[in-house]
């Protein structure tokens, strides 16, 4: 649990806007925590794209590249990052608020019996812990 895992999505070989801030957000806080940033990648990516995911803050890169893995499988990313994640619990991890961030968020917190954090609009540390903003009722509240 000595990092921060994320989990970057891509779209035709390059990695998506929304990947990047939740990189950038997680590089924050696992500077005040002390705690390294890893990521999962799944898929395909054109050359040049690691690099820029190392400029935003990664630390490490998982990248899981095969042709079965370029179109979003819940079960299927899952089982390639699973023995992965059984020898290196992350202490956190982010993904995108998209569709498939959110599925997969929930999937994963299914198998590792966790809790998760969805549509979440702030991010702080306080006490070593997470303060999470969220909007209630669509943002009504």
């Amino acid at each position: 649990m000595n990092h921060i895992l994320v989990i970057l999505e891509t779209r035709e070989g390059k990695i998506r806007k929304n990947s990047y801030e939740a990189l950038s957000k997680a590089n924050s806080i696992g500077k005040i925590l002390g705690k390294e940033v890893e990521c999962f990648i799944f898929g395909q990516l054109e050359n040049g794209e690691k690099e820029k995911i190392f400029e935003v803050g990664a630390d490490k890169i998982y990248h899981f590249s095969s042709e079965q893995l370029n179109l979003y499988n819940p079960v299927s990313y899952y089982n390639t990052m699973a023995e992965h994640l059984e020898k290196n619990l992350p202490f956190s991890i982010f993904l995108s608020a998209t569709a498939t961030g959110k599925d997969f968020a929930g999937y994963i917190a299914g198998k590792l019996k966790t809790g998760v954090a969805q549509d979440v609009i702030s991010v702080e540390v306080k006490d070593g812990k997470f303060e999470i903003v969220k909007p209630m009722y669509a943002g009504k509240l």
